[in-house]
């Protein structure tokens, strides 16, 4: 029941934090890098990774990555842990001191990979941890 209890809290943080991303995309339309740089700058660069076809800002991976590390650090506490899920792409397998970094690294990819910018990561984090915030308030921590 705890277990099915937290993926319930998790999956209604990430449904809420896809609103709030969603709401501020559409709210303030911001050009992708991509989109700035082929108008302004050069027609010809490309990002790393595929720009989405929507605005940019806020980043929703790094909202969706911070209230996900939130509600999961509430539940299980400041777990490392081990993930082998690209290994299957030729990647090795990687460790996290905690949740916060990897959902850091998330993050901080979508600024790498050259698809957002810098505060569209940033302020989509701190999104991410009030969000978390508010639904470990709201929910209860009751175990």
């Amino acid at each position: 029941m705890a277990t099915a209890a937290a993926y319930a809290k998790l999956c209604a943080a990430i449904a809420d934090g896809f609103i709030a991303a969603w709401d501020t995309k559409f709210h303030h339309h911001l050009l992708r890098p991509e989109t700035y740089i082929n108008r302004h700058l050069d027609p010809d660069w490309t990002p790393k990774l595929e720009s989405p076809l929507f605005p940019e800002f806020s980043s929703a991976h790094s909202l969706i990555s911070a209230v996900a590390a939130s509600v999961l650090e509430a539940e299980y506490g400041n777990v490392a842990f081990y993930d082998d899920t690209n290994v299957l792409f030729g990647l090795p397998p990687r460790t996290f001191d905690n949740l916060w970094q990897a959902a850091e690294e998330a993050a901080r990819s979508r600024l790498l990979g050259g698809i957002h910018y810098t505060f569209g990561c940033t302020i989509g984090f701190e999104q991410g941890k009030e969000l978390g915030a508010l639904v470990n308030e709201r929910v209860g921590m009751e175990k």
